[in-house]
């Protein structure tokens, strides 16, 4: 049984086994261990000697080296260019037992493939991880006394220290050996790709699989550390705010169906720190969207108590839908929602705003929390260069001796710059390593603008001619008659076509990124991505959020695109692109006739209107239901097709590999079992004699496991070893047909351009982050299983961080302030039923002014007898009427102010306005653009002091500290530890040099001489403070010995100087 941290804490027992004659194994033995007795030398080496036996055996390996099977060189050329590479091969071999690594070669069950098996002695192991300096877990009664006692208020805090041969017994044991699984691979990576003159074998995998050498090149996944991991990974707990490694901890009030339980220590242990911080942020950002998701609910009750559809939009409307069945009305202003629900949508965009700078900063003090736990703060100061980097130096178009003259080594010192890369210091005691020429990458820059300019420029050139077909559908007349590409289908039509789009160009682009990211030729992991990073989010930001950009900021200034295509509109002119709904009632029909002498709009009868048949208008509106049905897509549908692919895609490219596999070797035993073949056996004793173990070569026998996992039970017949080493192949085989894991910056690009969705413009859609919460709760279990069962166990991948992408989202923290407030400016609702109301003194209508002269009626008064006049600047009614479109409301009907070539509603105060129009009014027209430029001047007001606000909050939030106060002090104290140890050391290694014969003793008379001057000097100080009160008295006090104290000072003065 393991603890948290590995550590085994009970030894379980084995049964004894008798093989000829002789016992083999340990004693039968259950011990429980005290903290003292956590480490066992002859537990560790026994351990490590079964392994070692088994690994000699093939029954076990870490890594795994795979490449077709060509047959020994003796044999004909019947594989031709195969053959071409066999020599590369025997080298590598060559090269792997040369460093120290052991190596056992066997092929598969159809003959088509070669094994190496990898593993490495206890002692390579060891000097690796010494010259790695890497961070192993110290045992609990091995931490530092200071560590335990202050470290983010908990003694059981893992602490990590560097690796050194002389502290093997501080450091704890993972499954009784001194490495784990993870910790293996890692060394055995770092010796193949290492350089010679750092004692490795100077291997590049990744070219070697590229250039067809090797077949794969993978890690295996440890069963026995891999089944406890994802037996806590996988379970929902319905009662999640107990923490499932503490009970006794509250870990959350609001219930989230387990998502805050991920096993982040286990899967750092297991998969290393950067697979870690995925999910670790993953896990942490879907929390949040709950909250927001809570936060969102809450408002739409609200909205929906005033009478406005739940999960719809704000629709404010003066349409009554009973004046077609003459049933009067006392009052006509009868909205869908009153005005009270309003304010709701600057609180949205206010709440929205403000989630998303608090996850942020939520999300960096766990960062800077978890990054001191796994002690991963100096990571990119102290990590290793890319094997391609320095593969780079040898060979292709940078190496040193090329033409480009790109590379060279020098001596120095790599230092962390101002952005994500790293600046090289030349210094002459410094270590001479490998540089890459700053001019020649910036050339490699050079190609990578003007392609991603040019790719930008595709991506808005198709995106627009998605929204002109779109705007073609819904206005021209040439699609009225089509069955799916109409009015009703537009809006659908054109957001499913700009989701596929943006699928696809981000595939295209991701590769072209790729491509260019790697000419570029960065020194480190964390700079090579932090470089795709960027360059892939200035493009993501445009595909992603160009389509929502154009429909909240472009569109509704009615733009004609392309030029209609050449299509022209009744009177002649491109069809503009502009947003809005195709009307249903009678006063959005043109040329709709309406008998004479009716009466008050309210109180005339259905039979009185002569609607039917007739074609309606284009209703112009704002564009928030346009961005509804596009964030729909976005959020919604673009999900419900990417999930599946990333389900399914690996599962049917897995079956279809064990597939071909599975036929390969049907066809194999059946040419093996043919007349003239080899039999069964002859081929189990074929391949157990084909196996050639390198680099150690000694033989021992280890006796029966004491726990952890292997591949099988050391069998002593042939037969069970043939199984053994069959059902470890088939396991082998089965890894190898999975795909390789892509990393985690696929799924943190989808993760990052969906918070930017719900950041920037989810107020449209407050649904979206429901929709987005149960996405991610899905998406992450996804994850988890493709990372552990769909996939190869990826490498050992370190990190600091999340990278760039939190630059990212902090980037779109920022702009959904800006962008949240200029949504509410392009609100009619916030327009109409916040900023006019607190314009004006009447926010309802009643008391406003009336008139009996029809002619200063507004067309509201008059329709709806209220008789409310236009000079009235105080009746908020009046402001709304000239913003109103004709065709939106029955006191303003398209037949009685439209003609009938209108296709699409216009501003009434366009018509007030247009010279030589039947209801042009130069008075009119100027009262409504005092009217509106009042109002314009409000929103703008309005707008300024709430982002204003808005930024003043997110200041505040800003001062909140990056690291919480534990880990602060934590830090401070292993920096006052490191202090303490290095003037320890220096006091140790500091002589005093040797003293004159009788210097002590006069040292020692110096320093009685200075304590009786000390006293003397008080009893002057006494005496003259008693002269100054009694005058009459003046003797002088002397000191004790009878010396004035100022000859005392004197003489030890003296002496002093002299023994100096």
């Amino acid at each position: 049984l393991t603890s948290e941290q590995g550590m085994p804490q009970v030894e379980q027992a084995r049964p004894l086994r008798k093989r000829q004659g002789t016992l083999r194994g340990i004693a039968i033995r259950v011990v429980a261990r005290t903290p003292s007795q956590t480490y066992s030398e002859v537990t560790l080496d026994q351990r490590e000697r079964e392994a070692a036996v088994l690994a000699k055996r093939g029954l076990d390996a870490d890594v795994v080296m795979a490449f077709p099977y060509v047959g020994s060189v003796e044999e004909d050329a019947a594989h031709g260019p195969r053959r071409a590479k066999l020599p590369q091969r025997e080298a590598i071999i060559s090269a792997m037992a040369t460093v120290g690594l052991r190596v056992v070669r066997s092929t598969t069950k159809d003959r088509k493939t070669v094994l190496l098996k990898i593993t490495a002695p206890l002692h390579r192991l060891e000097e690796e991880a010494e010259r790695l300096g890497m961070d192993m877990l110290l045992r609990d009664e091995c931490k530092p006394a200071l560590a335990v006692s202050t470290k983010l208020g908990h003694a059981d805090r893992p602490h990590y220290a560097d690796f050194t041969k002389t502290r093997r017994e501080d450091f704890a044991l993972k499954n009784g050996r001194l490495f784990s699984s993870l910790e293996r691979q890692r060394l055995l990576f770092s010796i193949l790709e290492a350089t010679h003159a750092r004692g490795g074998a100077q291997l590049n995998l990744d070219q070697l699989v590229s250039r067809g050498v090797l077949s794969a090149c993978l890690p295996l996944h440890a069963p026995g550390e891999r089944a406890p991991l994802y037996k806590s990974w996988r379970k929902i707990r319905i009662w999640p705010w107990r923490s499932p490694d503490n009970p006794e901890k509250r870990r959350r009030i609001i219930p989230d169906l387990g998502l805050n339980q991920q096993p982040l220590h286990r899967i750092r242990d297991y998969y290393g720190e950067k697979i870690a911080f995925y999910f670790g942020w993953l896990d942490k950002y879907t929390s949040w969207l709950w909250l927001l998701m809570w936060a969102m609910l809450a408002l739409e009750l609200l909205s929906a108590l005033d009478g406005c559809p739940l999960f719809g939009s704000l629709r404010f409307g003066d349409e009554p839908d009973m004046c077609e069945d003459g049933t009067e009305q006392e009052t006509f202003d009868l909205n869908i929602c009153s005005s009270k629900a309003a304010i709701t949508l600057p609180v949205t965009c206010v709440v929205i705003a403000l989630w998303a700078a608090f996850r942020q900063k939520i999300w960096r003090r766990k960062q800077n929390t978890l990054a001191y736990e796994w002690d991963v703060l100096d990571f990119e100061m102290d990590e290793a260069p890319r094997a391609e980097f320095v593969q780079a130096f040898y060979s292709g178009i940078w190496r040193a001796n090329g033409r480009l003259h790109a590379m060279r080594l020098e001596r120095g010192f790599y230092t962390k710059g101002d952005g994500p890369v790293r600046h090289f210091v030349r210094h002459p005691d410094g270590q001479e390593v490998m540089v890459m020429s700053s001019w020649q990458r910036l050339k490699a820059h050079g190609m990578a603008v003007p392609t991603l300019l040019i790719i930008i420029c595709l991506t808005l050139t198709v995106m627009i001619s998605i929204f002109s077909f779109r705007m073609l559908m819904r206005l021209s007349t040439q699609y009225e008659g089509n069955t799916y590409f109409n009015r009703s289908y537009g809006p659908l039509v054109g957001a499913a076509l700009n989701t596929i789009w943006i699928s696809i160009m981000n595939v295209v682009y991701q590769r072209i990124a790729v491509v260019i990211n790697n000419l570029e030729n960065h020194r480190t992991e964390t700079e090579h991505e932090d470089a795709l990073i960027l360059k892939t989010f200035l493009f993501q930001f445009v595909n992603s959020y160009g389509p929502l950009f154009y429909l909240a900021f472009v569109k509704p200034y009615s733009l004609p695109l392309f030029d209609s295509w050449g299509l022209r509109d009744p009177y002649g002119k491109p069809y503009v692109d502009t947003c809005g709904i195709e009307g249903v009632d009678w006063w959005a029909a043109v040329n709709c006739a309406v008998t004479p002498g009716s009466g008050a709009g309210c109180g005339a009868s259905a039979s009185q209107y002569d609607c039917l048949g007739r074609r309606h208008l284009f209703v112009r509106e704002d564009c928030w239901g346009d961005l509804r049905v596009q964030m729909i897509c976005f959020t919604l549908l673009k999900p419900m097709y990417e999930l599946p692919i990333q389900i399914l895609l690996p599962r049917f490219l897995r079956w279809w590999r064990m597939r071909r596999r599975a036929r390969s070797i049907q066809r194999h035993f059946k040419a093996a079992m043919a007349p003239g073949g080899m039999s069964v056996a002859e081929d189990a004793e074929d391949d157990a004699s084909h196996q050639v173990v390198t680099g150690d070569d000694s033989d021992e026998e280890a006796p029966a496991p004491v726990g952890g996992t292997t591949h099988s039970s050391q069998a002593g017949s042939a037969t069970d070893r043939f199984v053994a080493l069959a059902s470890f192949a088939d396991s082998i085989e089965h890894q190898i047909a999975l795909a390789p894991f892509r990393g985690t910056f696929y799924e943190y690009n989808a993760k990052v351009v969906q918070f930017g969705y719900l950041a920037l413009f989810s107020a449209t859609l407050p649904l979206a982050a429901f929709i987005a919460a149960a996405v991610n709760f899905f998406e992450l279990r996804v994850d988890a299983t493709k990372i552990g069962f769909e996939s190869r166990r990826p490498n050992y991948q370190g990190a600091r961080d999340v990278g760039s992408w939190q630059t990212m989202m902090a980037l779109l923290t920022w702009g959904a302030i800006l962008v949240n407030v200029l949504l509410l400016f392009t609100s009619w609702s916030f327009r109409d039923y916040l900023v006019v109301p607190w314009l004006v003194a009447s926010a309802t209508g009643a008391g406003c002014a009336s008139t009996f002269e029809p002619a200063q009626m507004t067309p509201l008064g008059r329709w709806a007898g209220t008789n409310t006049s236009w000079y009235d600047r105080d009746c908020a009614d009046n402001y709304r009427v000239c913003f109103k479109e004709v065709g939106a409301a029955p006191w303003l009907p398209a037949s009685v102010y439209l003609d009938e070539l209108a296709y699409t509603s216009r501003p009434f105060y366009d018509v007030l306005c247009e010279e030589g129009g039947p209801h042009f009014s130069q008075e009119l027209c100027s009262l409504c653009g005092e009217h509106r430029l009042k109002v314009f001047y409000a929103m703008v007001l309005a707008l300024v002091v709430l982002e204003h606000l808005v930024i003043l909050a997110k200041l505040l939030i800003c001062l909140i500290p990056d690291k919480p106060r534990s880990v602060a002090q934590a830090e401070a104290a292993d920096i006052f530890a490191a202090q303490l140890a290095r003037q320890q050391r220096h006091d140790t290694a500091r002589s005093a040099p040797p003293l004159r014969p009788g210097a002590e003793a006069t040292l020692a008379h110096a320093a009685k001489v200075l304590e009786t001057g000390a006293a003397a000097d008080a009893e002057a100080k006494s005496a003259r403070s008693f002269e100054a009160r009694n005058p009459s008295n003046g003797s002088r006090p002397r000191a004790a010995n009878g010396v004035p104290a100022a000859i005392s000072l004197a003489d030890a003065s003296m002496i002093t100087t002299q023994v100096i």
